[in-house]
């Protein structure tokens, strides 16, 4: 795997399991939940496909980052980075969460209902 790639996948890895966090912890356990728990649940499985091509040796969906997929990818982390810094209000955090999650993304994209 090229090193670009895998030091991009690296620090993605580490914004979704951030987000994930700041995210658990602003569970409520009422059903105003279950949409951020989608989203949780997304996270996870993006962890999870992140983590099989980082420690398995399981090829990414990408050869290489071409420029505005590394600009976007390092955009989406700088985003999620400073709304958990600053404790963003929840729908700040889902946002960021949903650009990250779709910038580059690894995991299979959920089917449409």
């Amino acid at each position: 795997m090229d090193r670009g790639v895998e030091v991009a996948l690296q620090n993605k890895l580490d914004a979704v399991i951030d987000l994930e966090l700041a995210l658990r912890a602003r569970l409520t356990n009422t059903a105003a939940d279950e949409p951020v728990m989608a989203l949780i649940d997304q996270l996870a499985e993006e962890a999870q496909a992140l983590e099989d091509i980082l420690d398995d040796g399981a090829e990414p969906s990408i050869g290489a980052l071409g420029p505005a997929d590394a600009t976007a990818l390092q955009n989406a982390i700088n985003k999620a980075e400073t709304a958990i810094k600053k404790t963003d209000s929840l729908n700040n955090l889902l946002n960021a969460a949903a650009v990250l999650l779709g910038t580059v993304q690894q995991s299979k994209p959920a089917k449409a209902a």
